[in-house]
């Protein structure tokens, strides 16, 4: 098949000789095994297996069982591969099977199936295989673009942005005779000047990287047209043929008209190889049932290309040790009778077996007491008892060491009767003779003043701290600090006054609660810069520490409940997928609090807001009908982490356990979250990692991966495959919750002197690597 975009002929003998690429090639193994030596490299390729060559690098196939072997050598055209990405001639490739770097694996098998594509489609006898074709080659440049690229001068070298664009330029004008001196006036500069420069950020002189470049783009004029020496010499930017032969030698080795003539032989023992022949018959079943294989992997393990806009490369480095530490996790409810709901206590238990609980927020004890109740403990008759239906939460508390985290709002306690008060202080007594004295040690009580009236909110406060004192010696009293945004401080110095005198003495905590989106919503007017909400809670957590600080009080700090900014309505809430974000943000927290809530599910915290439908979600772990919401992995992830804090950077944390090494990376973007719903956008916000690092012990390990982004372990955008007018039934629903899951992968790994990962993060994703060292017997 005739075709100026690429050629496609068999792996033979005629490849023994030693030769230097003209174009970007590729070996494809199909059976047998084949050894390549690429620039004084040799390459063991097997079944399955291909190796990408570029433009001047020296090749040799060695001849070992050659005649075993059934392969490919595919060679894309130069002037097509220039036209899909401009920037080829200064750009090479590393893609070998062998050495293909974590997170590249999926990559580099998605190459394998174009290439097998293309081969098939070459064969066949479509009407349209000229076109399957063309997307072929346009895809598998895409993905050596996107994940495999290495920048032929250097990444690090070329950050002069001046050098830059001379090379554009260079690329735009090398077919004139241009010169050194022509380029400089272009850009104002001296010709000394723009010499020193270029040579500084390149590695190389102007001269040689000129005269390079024009060999390798007269490389299409030499072996696929019928021009002349002198014709190619001046299509190419050379005065003359004699100075085109003298560079032309410097490069490959030989003169372009021996080079000419030995490709030309190569092309016709190619097309008259029995070999090939045998091979365009595709007779072999086997050959055929390969390369039919490797198309259709996909169906199992394939991604979809990501448009990969920003390359990230991070160096690892020891920093000082320091060991890894939980704030408590505390899970609101609301009322513990929620907790008699079966659903709700499931959810529970699974948090409590995945997860692990500290305390069980709640603000008020029981939603009502029966009216039977009421109506025997008036006339006297002790028929049941008044708490008793909660002795089996209470036994379960008891047996997993979870504690009870009481919010009393001072405003609600006022406003109780005096029945309901005792009725109160009743039920705390029953629980006391419920629960064991190591776990009423866990007991916290949060009041929160929240009255116009501080001075009856402070009277309130001193009778119940007393009151509760005398029953629960052990209970810690802490307080919600009134401060406000901006500048989270007092409304006024008397309540501050108040507070540092009469309050905070006494309390072993203060507590705060977090949510941006109502700030977001009174300030929408004057909010416009969505900076002003990146880690919203993490810097009020700072700003509480320093005025403790200020104030010369050692307090923990705990915080109640929080959220990161999640838009407006419930659509644009559900798209926003803010995995990284909420990661980030608790890590960074961590350090700082000593406790950290979350709602249970989304139907109790639209319970405890009272507003129906809610305008933005809130931290909850679970939907409505107990399938797992992100934050769930979140905490999962934060909880797995154990050991020594090693390297921590802005978007990755190393820790090290015993010869147990666990990284975890993430990708967090602060946008508008109304632009969640463009798809376009948050493509762009894709980064590309190169990650590297010699902490990492040398040695065999197997390696756990954990992925968690939209695609897996969000599940509102899973309801995109679920189309249909009507609300999905339990089977749908059940479904949804147990695929839409982190993405987990197990594989062996042998690190030497440096361990280095390759991988691309979608906008607000996570990985987490967990390495385990394999001991032989």
């Amino acid at each position: 098949m005739k075709n100026t975009t690429y050629s496609l002929s068999a792996i033979d003998e005629s490849l023994v000789t030693c030769r230097y690429l003209s174009e970007t090639t590729i070996y494809f193994i199909v059976q047998g095994e084949l050894a390549v030596k690429l620039n004084n490299q040799t390459f063991e390729l097997s079944k399955g297996n291909f190796l990408v060559g570029n433009i001047n690098d020296r090749v040799e196939v060695l001849p070992d069982d050659l005649d075993q072997v059934v392969g490919f050598v595919l060679k894309i055209d130069n002037s097509f591969f220039t036209s899909v990405y401009p920037q080829f001639l200064s750009t090479r490739f590393t893609c070998y099977s062998e050495g293909v770097e974590i997170g590249k694996q999926e990559t580099y098998l998605e190459i394998r199936r174009h290439i097998c594509e293309l081969i098939l489609t070459h064969f066949s006898t479509k009407p349209i295989k000229d076109l399957i074709i063309s997307m072929s080659l346009n895809q598998i440049i895409l993905w050596l673009v996107q994940y495999f690229k290495q920048d032929h001068l250097g990444e690090q070298q070329i950050q002069h942005k001046l050098i830059l664009e001379v090379l554009d330029y260079v690329d735009d004008h090398y077919f004139h005779m241009i010169t050194l001196e022509d380029v400089a006036k272009e850009f104002f500069m001296t010709t000394s000047a723009l010499s020193k420069l270029f040579k500084e950020i390149t590695g190389t002189y102007f001269s040689t990287y000129l005269n390079e470049l024009r060999v390798s783009r007269s490389m299409n004029d030499l072996l696929f047209s019928g021009l002349s020496m002198d014709e190619i010499a001046l299509h190419n930017g050379f005065g003359s043929s004699k100075t085109y032969r003298e560079h032309f030698k410097k490069v490959y080795g030989e003169s372009p008209g021996s080079y000419r003539k030995k490709r030309k032989q190569e092309k016709e023992k190619s097309e008259t190889s029995e070999k090939i022949r045998h091979i365009e018959e595709l007779s072999q079943l086997d050959i055929l049932n390969s390369l039919y294989k490797y198309t259709h992997f996909s169906n199992e393990t394939s991604t979809k290309v990501t448009n990969v806009v920003q390359h990230k490369k991070v160096t690892m480095l020891r920093q000082v040790e320091k060991k890894m530490a939980h704030a408590k996790v505390m899970i609101n409810v609301g009322s513990l009778n929620e907790l008699l709901d079966y659903g709700t206590f499931k959810e529970i238990e699974k948090i409590q077996q995945e997860i692990g609980i500290d305390y069980i927020g709640i603000d008020s004890l029981y939603d009502d007491l029966s009216s039977s109740y009421r109506i025997n403990n008036g006339q006297h008759l002790p028929i049941f008892s008044m708490f008793g239906k909660f002795d089996g939460l209470l036994n379960y508390f008891n047996k997993e060491g979870i504690g009870i985290f009481f919010n009393q709002s001072l405003l609600t306690f006022k406003e109780m009767s005096e029945i309901e008060k005792q009725e109160n202080i009743t039920f705390i007594q029953h629980l006391i003779n419920k629960l064991e004295v190591n776990n009423l040690k866990k007991w916290r009580v949060n009041y929160s003043f929240d009255s116009p009236n501080l001075k009856e909110d402070l009277a309130s406060f001193k009778f119940l701290s007393k009151e509760l004192a005398q029953v629960v010696p052990t209970i810690q009293t802490g307080v919600t600090l009134p401060i406000d945004y901006p500048d989270y401080n007092f409304s006024t110095a008397e309540k501050k006054r108040i507070f540092l005198e009469k309050i905070l003495p006494f309390c072993d905590f203060v507590s705060i609660l977090s949510e941006p989106n109502q700030i977001y919503s009174e300030y929408e007017n004057e909010i416009t810069e969505v900076e002003k909400f990146q880690e919203y809670t993490y810097r009020k957590v700072l700003k509480i520490e320093r005025m403790l600080m200020e104030w010369q009080l050692e307090l923990p700090i705990v915080v109640l409940e929080w959220n990161t900014l999640t838009g407006q309505d419930q659509f644009i809430g559900g798209n926003f997928f803010r995995g990284a974000i909420i990661l980030q943000e608790l890590l960074k927290m961590n350090q700082h609090i000593d406790c950290c809530g979350f709602w249970i599910n989304a139907g109790l915290y639209e319970k405890y807001l009272d507003e129906t439908p809610m305008t933005y979600d809130g931290l909850e772990l679970f939907h409505n009908y107990s399938g797992c919401r992100p934050v769930y992995y979140i905490l999962q992830f934060f909880k797995r982490l154990n050991g020594s804090i090693i390297s921590v950077g802005s978007d990755y944390w190393l820790i090290e356990m015993a010869g147990h090494y666990q990284l975890v990376l993430w990708n967090s973007n602060y946008f508008l979250p109304n632009l969640s719903v463009e798809a376009n956008f948050l493509e762009s916000l894709s980064i590309a990692y190169h990650l590297e690092t010699e902490m990492i012990s040398s040695h065999y390990f197997q390696i756990k991966q954990f992925e968690l982004n939209r695609e897996s372990g969000a599940l509102f955008f899973s309801y995109a495959d679920f189309d249909s007018r009507v609300p999905l039934d339990f089977e749908a629903h059940h479904y949804l919750a147990e695929t839409t899951k982190p993405k987990m992968k197990v594989f062996d790994m042998e690190i030497g002197e440096k361990f280095e990962l390759d991988t691309t993060i979608s906008s607000n994703g996570i990985l987490l690597f967990e390495l385990t060292p394999i001991y032989h017997p």
